[in-house]
């Protein structure tokens, strides 16, 4: 299957690496077709564009929680449970937006352990993905309560 990005022009994929998102995103739920990308050329990429394929101008900049020190513990209701379809946990990928801050912001969201300090991560809607299936939904906080723990190193 051939799609054509604005960010990424015209590339060659496999349907079966397409994540469907049925509900879509907080913004976009008319999207529901998604591919992600990396730069090949990273052996352990850090950063991944989950590109629409409904809409060639839409992508967003998503990445691995742990770059943040962030671990998301959260109970999937029974129709996020029956949406995403897991057999096993390990097949369950969940991934944070990403996107440039500014300094009005202050330290309200975490900063990456590595790379630029202007980038953010939104904690309130993580991005979950079943690798094995390719269905993915974004799971929303409307609020959000977190605990800290320091641990030595």
């Amino acid at each position: 299957m051939e799609i054509n990005s604005t960010r990424f022009g015209v590339q060659e994929i496999s349907s079966d690496t397409v994540i469907e998102m049925p509900n879509g995103m907080v913004g976009f739920e008319g999207l529901h077709k998604f591919k992600l990308f990396h730069n090949e050329e990273s052996e352990s990429p850090n950063l991944f564009w989950l590109q629409s394929i409904d809409d060639a101008d839409i992508s967003f900049a998503v990445t691995d929680p742990e770059l943040f020190n962030v671990a998301f513990e959260f109970t999937l209701s029974d129709e996020e449970s029956e949406l995403l379809q897991l057999g096993e946990l390990n097949d369950l990928s969940v991934m944070l937006l990403v996107y440039r801050g500014d300094e009005s912001m202050g330290e309200l969201l975490p900063q990456p352990k590595v790379g630029a300090p202007s980038v953010r991560a939104s904690l309130t809607g993580p991005i979950l993905i079943n690798t094995a299936k390719c269905i993915g939904l974004q799971k929303v906080f409307p609020r959000i309560s977190y605990t800290t723990i320091v641990r030595e190193a």
